[in-house]
This record gives structure tokens, sequence and C-alpha cells, in this order.
């Protein structure tokens, strides 16, 4: 697959919040091939402070299961945080049932993303977000 680089899309500020650290470098690889460094944390709590200090973000991909505070608990603090509102944050989840979009989307999240995640769909994502800015 040819990942087509968009000089919007290099210039983003991404925040990729996962447990994981695996999957937090399969999403940096996944971007790097956009040249967009992301900022990656391991915990809802240091995606907090993250967002405190380096707002705005133009995407927060966060993990839905965390241990400590979850991804929907960390989605719902920083949307009290200023700049917060407007944060655009896509859930990323093993969860990718059928109903799993409109469950994620009823708890505050503005969309979704599967894991392990596919180049494809972050392209998806990416296109969709990004490129009407």
């Amino acid at each position: 697959m040819i990942i087509v680089i968009f000089s919007t899309v290099s210039d983003a500020k991404i925040l990729v919040v996962d447990d994981n650290r695996m999957n937090l470098k399969v999403a940096a690889g996944i971007l790097g091939h956009y040249k967009i460094t992301p900022t990656c944390v391991e915990s809802g709590k240091a995606a907090i402070a993250c967002f405190e200090k380096m707002k705005p973000f133009d995407i927060i991909f966060m993990d839905h299961m965390m241990p400590g505070m979850d991804g929907e608990e960390a989605m719902k603090k920083i949307r009290t945080l200023e700049g917060g509102a407007d944060a655009l944050i896509i859930a990323l989840t093993a969860n990718a049932l059928t109903g799993a979009e409109k469950k994620y989307k009823e708890a505050g999240f503005d969309d979704f993303l599967a894991k392990p995640v596919e180049p494809v769909k972050m392209d998806e994502i990416l296109r969709k977000y990004l490129l009407k800015k």
C-alpha cells in the first residue's frame, strides 16, 4: 500500500494514549509514514497532563481500556479542561463488534479506530479529520 503524504497532515499534532508500548510503536510507525511524530503516553493521567501542557492537539487517539484511569474517564476529564470541549478524541479499542462505533460516540468520543491498528483505517481517519483543516 502506498500512503500519500499531505503537507497539512505532516504538520499535525497528534497524541496517542495506550498502556501497551507495542501499540504505541505501531501507531507511531504508521503515523511516521505521514511524517508525523506523535506524542505518546501510557496512561489516562499522563494524557490529561500532556493535554494541559501541550494543547491543542489535532487528534487524540485514546485507548479505551487502561489500568488506573480508562480512556473514557480520561476523555471526559479532558473535555472539562480549557480547549477540551473541542478536542478531537478517537477511541482506540480492540472492541470492533457491531454497534461499537455508536457506543463510543454515545460515550463522548468523536470516532473510533479498532486495534490492532491497520494502516488503511488510520489513513481513513487522517483523511476524514485532517484534510478538512
